[in-house]
């Protein structure tokens, strides 16, 4: 498990993923707003991109809700965005959530 949320980002030719690890919870708050207020690496070229949340050990309703405006924001640029490696135990609170 790790201690602090992180957000890596690599693109590839135009492919922008992004992985998120660690805990996206309310109780991170600080560490995911100061570090989701920094554009991603890449962002600027990327014309689609992932969030890959395979290695999320810890979601709530708040890390869902950056998640889905994360995601929502990518789309809005007009970029094919979509979440992948949803574990099943967070498919229902992404669900609701989007």
């Amino acid at each position: 498990m790790s201690a602090e949320p992180q957000l890596l980002s690599t693109l590839t030719d135009s492919h922008l993923t992004l992985a998120a690890t660690g805990p996206w919870t309310a109780r991170h708050a600080d560490e995911l707003d100061r570090m989701l207020a920094v554009p991603p690496s890449g962002q600027a070229t990327a014309q689609t991109a992932d969030i890959d949340i395979s290695r999320v050990d810890a979601l709530d309703t708040y890390g869902a809700w950056l998640l889905e405006t994360t995601l929502r924001q990518f789309s809005s640029a007009g970029r094919e965005t979509r979440l992948t490696g949803v574990a099943d135990r967070y498919r229902y609170l992404i669900d609701e959530i989007h």
